[in-house]
């Protein structure tokens, strides 16, 4: 047996294949040195487009039994496989509009966010290309 240890250590190590965890890991890859160091755990199989075209409930049935949910009245909807909510995304990503962040003052109910969509224009534009 070799006495060497080998390194297990990682810069990030992150849970999951979604879209949040894609966005997180291109950001993080862009401001790492090349060296880094990154593990993505997921605990779905990876299925091709071919099989889900075939399965057309099968990503679904595997989620439910993934977990116990004790609100039936509440269904989740979740995707447990490699790209998690990816493989059920429809190519929709619809942006709040600009009076989504004003509703107070535009239409007298909620709260005015403190932010504004011109604060958020480029970020959406970044996702957007990513998600494409």
């Amino acid at each position: 047996m070799d006495d060497e240890k080998t390194d297990e250590s990682f810069d990030a190590i992150l849970v999951g294949t979604g879209f949040a965890s894609s966005f997180f890991l291109h950001e993080l890859l862009a401001r790492s040195k090349p060296a880094a160091r990154v593990l993505v755990l997921e605990a779905g199989h990876r299925h091709s487009h071919r099989w889900q075209l075939e399965h057309p409930a099968g990503l679904s049935q595997l989620s439910d039994s993934s977990f116990i949910n004790r609100t039936p009245e509440k269904p989740w909807i979740t995707t447990r496989a490699f790209g998690g909510g990816s493989n059920c995304w429809w190519a929709c990503t619809p942006r709040l509009l600009p009076n989504d962040f004003r509703l107070k003052s535009e239409y007298g109910v909620g709260v005015d966010w403190p932010i504004s969509y011109d604060d958020l224009e480029e970020r959406y534009s970044r996702v957007e290309d990513l998600m494409g």
